[in-house]
């Protein structure tokens, strides 16, 4: 999976010493041949909930294609940063949905994080997940607050420095990844 992803980050932030790229790689192939899995997941702390932090569940609205509201109960996932959670009126969370949701065709490019609204980080119980950006919403923050406080909902989840970085690269490539040519081409001044 990171080997996949490695070079699918290369692509999008091109690196200009194609070393690097292979000592990474090379990393994680040693790091897989001792038996070690990667771990996304740290525990829960004091400062929770913070950036990344996965919520037992919350309501999400989307709507089809005729225009109608879908409603719908998933676990979310915190994307707002974490001084926006204790200082902003609304924090942006995202779902995330079952895996076995998508078209199987396409698991193997959603385990390899190749789908640019999709973010996958198995282990800890979290198999059958994926995160789905396109489908964020808007929560108000005092709201969140109080339902964690009074127990009706929960952080779940946590993620480590790992999981954290690879969070902030996956919605780096959702939302800022460089247009193609021909949208750059419109863009130039003058």
């Amino acid at each position: 999976m990171i080997d996949k992803f490695i070079d699918f980050v290369e692509q999008l932030f091109p690196i200009h010493d194609p070393q690097l790229v292979d000592e990474a790689k090379e990393a994680y192939k040693q790091f897989n041949k001792e038996g070690h899995q990667l771990n996304f997941y740290g525990t829960k702390n004091q400062y929770s909930p913070v950036q990344g932090d996965i919520i037992s569940r919350l309501p999400f609205v989307s709507y089809d294609d005729d225009g109608n509201e879908l409603r719908n109960i998933h676990p979310a996932m915190i994307l707002a940063n974490s001084c926006e959670i204790d200082n902003k009126e609304n924090i942006i969370v995202a779902p995330l949905l079952e895996i076995s949701n998508f078209n199987p065709s396409f698991l193997g490019n959603i385990k390899n994080n190749k789908n640019y609204n999709l973010l996958y980080l198995p282990g800890a119980d979290m198999d059958s997940k994926v995160v789905d950006f396109s489908l964020s919403n808007t929560f108000n923050a005092k709201n969140i607050s109080t339902l964690l406080e009074s127990g009706k909902i929960e952080v779940t989840k946590t993620l480590n420095q790992l999981g954290y970085y690879f969070f902030l690269c996956k919605l780096t490539m959702f939302l800022a990844r460089r247009e193609d040519p021909g949208i750059q081409s419109i863009r130039k001044i003058g």
